[in-house]
């Protein structure tokens, strides 16, 4: 059975899960980088700014250079 041409789904190995769904034609709203310095000076309006322990580019005037730093946050375990 294959999937809807409509959604975009992502599997996670052998077990098929999905992550997540989203239509096709709707674009990321963020991007995701492991560094910000060059990224912070593509618009004279682009700030930089630190919420919850991340670091985000935002541009108010043109949303398209939304950008976070970091990727995957790891889960310390409890014993």
């Amino acid at each position: 059975m294959a999937l809807p041409s409509v959604e975009i789904s992502l599997f996670c190995g052998a077990k098929n899960k999905i992550l997540y769904n989203r239509p096709s034609s709707e674009k990321p709203s963020m991007k995701v980088v492991s560094s910000i310095g060059a990224l912070k000076y593509r618009h004279p309006d682009c700030q930089v700014v630190k919420r919850r322990g991340r670091i985000y580019v935002i541009c108010k005037s043109n949303p398209k250079f939304k950008v976070r730093q970091g990727g995957a946050k790891i889960k310390k375990r409890r014993r």
